[in-house]
Formats: structure tokens, sequence, C-alpha cells
């Protein structure tokens, strides 16, 4: 008799931690369910059409890529803000630029412009955090051409950035410099101008592409800044991981020219593709765009069927998660 309680005992408490096991599953599983219900969905903006007007009627990845690595299931979303500079800000760059706002006016609601005593001007986009500043272009013009000293350029920008606290300097680096435009001398070519580009350091180790967040200035042949163009876009949180497409959706993206930016220089044509190298980065909007988000692209690079290069960029998100405007 004993047996047989202890038989049933057991019995019991076996069915009971089957169905408590069931339970804390399909607690699990609603959570999990309830969480991509649940997940916000995030706003961005469309690509810019490319004026090459190329297009992709076939397309083919380099053997080499491992396309399991970067194509993978889910990526990040981060939430982010456009920098915000007041007035004094504004003075104070003016001030290291030895020049005075003469005139203010706001050109639509996010768009403040200002005329400058040289008769230069600079703007400044609320909804970006953007800010460009033109000086008199008389200064470009009437250049002799000189050769530049690289270093002194360097040293030129830095401390603008540094003293002008447009950007923290801490978050960028140097991207590239070279020469902007050149003018033929009797003492043969001279440059007018020499450009140096600071991009913010790439966060979670994910490049940013597209335009910025960071600075572009031009140096004139007085080494004086005759222009810069800079962007200023802070990452707030992690909205959350997002569901991304795979290499086979990427394609069919690509060939129905859906969402996707092609630029190429075979103009009008269509072609074949060869990707030799994907990058996935983190896409930065032109200046004078709202943007909510910093989401993940794949950048493509490679060969078209004309042996020219061609680089095109992919939305990672899948469109189910995404809001374009």
């Amino acid at each position: 008799m004993k047996n047989k309680v202890k038989v049933a005992t057991l019995s019991i408490l076996a069915f009971a931690i089957i169905i408590f096991g069931i339970h804390k599953s399909n607690i699990r599983n609603q959570n999990k369910n309830e969480q991509n219900v649940n997940k916000e969905k995030i706003t961005l903006n469309s690509l810019g059409v490319s004026a090459s007007g190329e297009q992709v009627i076939n397309l083919e990845y380099n053997k080499k890529i491992d396309l399991e690595k970067i194509f993978t299931q889910k990526a990040d979303v981060y939430k982010i803000k456009p920098h915000e500079y007041s007035k004094a800000d504004i003075n104070k760059i003016m001030e290291i630029l030895n020049d005075k706002i003469n005139n203010e006016e706001k050109s639509d609601d996010t768009t403040i412009q200002y005329e400058l005593n040289n008769g230069g001007n600079i703007s400044y986009y609320e909804n970006d955090g953007g800010i460009t500043y033109i000086s008199n272009s008389d200064t470009l013009d009437e250049t002799k051409g000189i050769k530049f000293d690289k270093e002194k350029c360097k040293r030129i920008a830095e401390d603008f950035i540094k003293k002008s606290d447009i950007i923290k300097y801490e978050e960028l680096e140097l991207q590239s410099a070279y020469v902007g435009e050149t003018v033929e001398t009797s003492e043969g070519e001279k440059d007018i101008s020499y450009v140096l580009y600071y991009m913010k350091k790439s966060p979670y180790n994910m490049e940013y592409y597209g335009v910025g967040p960071g600075i572009k200035i031009l140096i004139d042949s007085n080494y004086e800044i005759a222009q810069f163009t800079s962007i200023n876009k802070e990452i707030l949180k992690k909205a959350g991981q997002y569901e991304t497409i795979d290499a086979d959706e990427a394609v069919k993206k690509i060939i129905g020219n859906k969402g996707v930016q092609i630029a190429g220089v075979s103009v009008d044509e269509k072609l074949d593709v060869s990707v030799d190298k994907i990058k996935v980065c983190l896409y930065s909007d032109p200046l004078g765009m709202q943007q909510k988000y910093f989401a993940p692209y794949y950048v493509m690079s490679g060969k078209d069927g004309n042996n020219e290069k061609i680089t095109i960029v992919v939305p990672a998100i899948e469109n189910k998660n995404v809001i374009y405007k």
C-alpha cells in the first residue's frame, strides 16, 4: 500500500513539474511576443536618389565576403538628437573668426541666417545641429595660389575647433585632408584652398556613413578659415535591437530599386554588378534634414558591367519596423 502511495505521489509531482515548465515556457514566449508587438517603430528619411540613374539587373557577392558575419539577424538602433547652439555660441564662433553678426533672419521654422560684417554669412540648422559658414568669397577668387603647409593648416583647424567648442575636440578624428582647388600660374600649378574633414569617432565599433556628424573646414591661401560645414548629432540611448534583412533580400531591394541608393558613373545604364566589399554603417542624413535615429545600413562597393566603380547603400532594418519619410 505504501509503495502505491509513493508511486502516486511521484506521478503527481512529475505532472506538476511538467505543467509548471509548460506554464513558464508560455510566459517566456508571451513576453517575447509582447516585446515584438510593443517595440516602437523607428522613423527614417528615405535615401536620396543618385544622379547617375544607374540600375542593377543582377548582383553577385564576392565569395570571399563572409555574408553570415555581415547579415546578422538583428542590429542595434540608436535614438539621437541634434546639438543645440545658442546665439551666444554663434557669437563666440564669429569672434574666433574675427567677424561679427550684422543682421539676423529666420528663413524658415528651423533655419537662422546671420549676415556678417565682412560680407559673408553663417547659417544654423536647428533640426540637425548643422552650421555653415562662408566668408567673403573674394578671398578665394583673388588668391594667387601657394603650396600649403599641411601641418599649419591642421593647427589652424584644430585650434578653431578647440576654442569654439563647436564639437568637442576629443570626440573627433581627422578623416581626410587634401587640396581643395588649384590654379595655373607662371610658376606652375599652385593651391587655392586646403580642406580638412573631421568626423565624430565611430561609436560601438561602427563607422558613420553619409554627411557627418563632424566638421569640414576650408582654409584659404592667407591661412584663414574661408568656409566650414558642421553637423553635430548626439546619441541619447539605444532604442533597441531590430530585425534585419538577409543577403538575398538586399539583392531583391537593389534590383527592384526599392529604397536604396545606387551611385555609379554609368549614367542611365542597366548593368550587372559584382560586390567586393560590404560595411555595416550608421547612416547620417544630409544637412538640414531632421533625423531621430542612427540605424545600420549596408554600404556595398564593387564594379558594374562597364568595370566602373559603384557604391550601393541599402537600409538594413526590415521594412515592418520602419516608417519612411
